[in-house]
């Protein structure tokens, strides 16, 4: 389907930059990245705020980095930064 959309500078040229690493149009690149922001705001309570962040209970949740956080983890952080 054929439609305008008036896009800022900033999102056209990320758009243009992804469509051409992808060999593929930026229309098929923003309905694919548009088409995967709406599947995320689907699920309850993973919907990501203006800035990208999901939050449960009131709080910002950080991204898996692939290593269980313990509080012995914890304790040591905030003694090398003397928290």
């Amino acid at each position: 389907m054929r439609t305008t959309l008036d896009l800022e500078p900033d999102v056209l040229l990320q758009a243009r930059q992804i469509a051409q690493m992808q060999r593929t149009s930026i229309g098929k690149t923003v309905s694919r990245l548009l088409r995967e922001r709406f599947q995320l705001s689907q699920q309850p309570g993973e919907a990501p705020d203006a800035r990208g962040f999901v939050y449960r209970n009131g709080f910002a949740v950080l991204p898996s980095r692939g290593e269980v956080v313990s509080a012995e983890h914890v304790q040591r952080l905030m003694d090398e930064e003397g928290v």
